[in-house]
């Protein structure tokens, strides 16, 4: 019967690792290799490892630990247990997702070559001998309440002595709590962990003998601190083995400006040191223990790649933010082109029909969704041509040549220098002249003259006046009204001028467009104002244009970050307030996400994008109501939108113009 003995260094190894770390005369059972753990760092705080958070190592100590994780990582452990021919090295990977937990990997393997073996007669038969222990960790943990998370690993263990082989399954059951500590000078974080490893035991025979590891119940915590540039980490875990005496586990860690690392631990009786170094996604660890059986070095490096949990929830807002935009935007151009549509097709059916006052309101209704509708606005001049020209033909017809007059010069105001309207005054002029009653003629002329001037319509009244002086070019009141008329119109031209470039100064162009054209009604053809009036015309379609492409081409916002917390405001809470707020925004419940978003809006008008989406649905119900003639819900609605953009154009336009309608309606809205 052959018989196996091991080399020193296989001794070495089954004193060190497979056989409890300190001989107690209370000890019973084994630890298996895997008791060497994963990491440097970890190695380097002497393995007080149980409530810690940052790289895939934590699986091995407490696999709730996973669900702190935030990138794809990783992790490379190598370390050569005081015998060239004895490897121990691990390879873990972590893969967090964004809603449904993290998974992790680890794959531990101890290696052992040159055994000797011999027979019973302690004959050498081979002296190449090898042994090999392997340990699959298949974890997965998850955030089951703020700051709370559970998780668990599956554990294959295998192993492999010269011929023989056998292999075992295990759990590991985990849980981790952190707080964070506000109004605190040094303390900023406390976090817990309790692993209970090996709850089922796994068991390994290679031969007669059933080989167990046994369960150990750990418990941690750990204090973040900073000052300044430097950061402290100190974390304790208490080990309660099955069948080993209690033991006690301390590490240390300074952080200097995030990217080196200094650390030292006690593990039971064992004084560890490390240090570590982080460049970008990647980082170098070393930590050094000094056994009873000489000392270890121990190496491992992390990588991080991919977009961290943050980044993705950030990407993933973003996405949602955007898409529920261009959703707003496009109900927006469709209640848009659905009123400019059917307004047109309204308005060129009554000035086909010559009903040109119907035809007047119809237009006036696609210039406030589009302003810089050519269609509309030729037509629109063109109707109220027709309208002034008519009236008048009706009234030289009756032979009334003063109000005939009046309206034909109406018309030139539309289409100034039109020929026919021309034509026409002279014509009325001449009658005229050659009417037999001048002073019953200038009479009327007089009276309409000042009746006019007393309701202000300066305009019309100055025509008056200079019909009389035309008739007779002495006639004293006629010039003193001509020239308050005149006066008059200068002052309002003036006032009005001046409001234009002041809403313009604050590129409030629309407003500043209307307040030129009203000037225009006192001073028809007035070159320098019509030129004033292109010249903002192009101000404010580049205005929107730009608005539009600000918002198709807006810049991401960063994950935000602590310093943006403000006292008293959870901002867990208001993460999942807004999140419930673009849910509504999905399903079509503007009414809900809406009041949501607003709550919001009053905490932090910065939070996210809350502000422009708002804005953006406050003008969208608004032109619901429109469309539905609710005026006074549209108002409402708009108004809301300007309390949260005060400079929003299409709020500004949309408001001014529907107050006109209800002006018009004699303050009623159909509700």
């Amino acid at each position: 019967m052959k018989k196996r003995s091991l080399c020193v260094a296989w001794l070495s190894v089954i004193l060190a690792a497979a056989m409890p770390r300190a001989p107690h005369a209370d000890s019973y059972g084994t630890e298996l290799p895997f008791v060497i753990g994963v990491g440097a760092r970890a190695s380097g705080m002497g393995l007080a490892y149980t409530s810690l958070k940052g790289d895939p190592a934590v699986q091995y100590f407490n696999p709730a630990l996973l669900a702190d994780i935030k990138w794809k990582q990783f992790q490379f452990f190598r370390t050569v247990l005081f015998d060239s021919k004895s490897l121990y090295h691990t390879v873990s990977y972590t893969h967090p997702t964004l809603n449904y937990g993290t998974l992790g990997i680890s794959i531990l393997r101890l290696d052992i070559s040159g055994i000797e073996e011999r027979d019973d007669n302690n004959q050498l038969l081979s002296s190449d001998l090898k042994n090999s222990q392997t340990r699959i960790l298949l974890g997965y943990a998850k955030n089951v309440h703020s700051g709370f998370s559970a998780g668990f690993n599956l554990k294959i263990d295998n192993q492999s002595f010269g011929e023989l082989s056998g292999s075992g399954v295990g759990i590991d059951v985990g849980l981790a709590s952190s707080q964070q500590i506000k109004n605190t000078r040094f303390i900023k974080e406390l976090r817990e962990g309790l692993a209970i490893q090996n709850i089922i035991e796994p068991s390994v025979k290679l031969d007669q003998e059933k080989v167990s590891d046994p369960m150990r119940v750990v418990f941690g915590v750990s204090a973040l601190s900073e000052f300044d540039k430097v950061s402290f980490i100190t974390s304790i875990d208490l080990v309660n083995p099955r069948y080993s005496p209690f033991s006690f586990r301390f590490g240390e860690e300074i952080t200097i400006l995030d990217r080196f690392f200094l650390r030292a631990g006690i593990d039971d009786t064992t004084p560890t040191f490390g240090l570590g170094a982080a460049y970008r996604m990647l980082t170098v660890d070393y930590a050094f223990r000094d056994e009873d059986l000489g000392s270890n070095h121990r190496i491992s490096l992390s990588v991080s790649f991919g977009l961290s949990t943050d980044e993705t929830r950030e990407k993933a807002r973003r996405e949602l933010e955007e898409e529920i935009n261009a959703e707003i935007n496009r109900k927006m151009d469709s209640i848009e082109q659905e009123q400019i549509t059917s307004s047109i097709e309204k308005a060129d059916r009554f000035f086909v029909q010559k009903d040109y006052e119907n035809a007047i309101g119809s237009y006036e209704i696609v210039l406030y969704w589009d302003p810089e509708n050519e269609h509309a606005r030729d037509r629109l001049v063109k109707a109220k041509y027709n309208i002034s020209l008519n009236k008048g033909l009706a009234f030289m017809k009756e032979a009334d040549c003063l109000q005939a007059i009046y309206h034909f010069r109406q018309a030139l105001m539309s289409i100034p220098g039109d020929s026919t309207a021309a034509s026409h005054i002279r014509a009325c002029e001449q009658r005229l002249s050659e009417s037999r009653d001048q002073a019953l003629l200038i009479d009327q002329l007089l009276r309409k003259g000042i009746d006019l001037y007393a309701y202000q319509r300066f305009s019309d009244a100055l025509l008056a006046f200079e019909e009389i002086l035309k008739i007779q070019p002495t006639n004293i009141l006629a010039q003193e009204y001509r020239q308050k008329a005149q006066v008059n119109i200068a002052n309002v031209k003036q006032r009005l001028t001046l409001r234009s470039r002041t809403l313009a100064s604050k590129e409030e162009y629309y407003e500043a467009i209307k307040a030129l054209e009203q000037a225009l009604m006192y001073v028809p053809n007035d070159q320098m104002i019509m030129s004033e009036i292109e010249i903002l015309r192009q101000k404010h379609k580049e205005a929107l244009a730009e608005a539009q492409s600000k918002e198709q081409q807006k810049i991401p916002r960063k994950p935000d970050t602590v310093e943006r917390e403000k006292p008293h405001v959870d901002l867990a809470a208001m993460e999942t307030r807004y999140k419930r707020g673009m849910d509504y925004f999905e399903a079509g419940d503007f009414d809900r996400a809406t009041r949501s978003l607003l709550e919001l809006w009053t905490i932090d008008p910065d939070f996210h994008d809350v502000s422009n989406i708002l804005t953006k649905a406050y003008l969208l119900v608004g032109m619901q109501f429109y469309s539905q003639e609710q005026y006074d819900k549209a108002i409402e609605s708009w108004e809301k939108a300007l309390k949260i953009e005060p400079n929003n154009i299409k709020a500004k336009r949309f408001l001014m113009k529907t107050k006109g309608e209800i002006e018009k309606l004699g303050g009623v809205s159909n509700e």
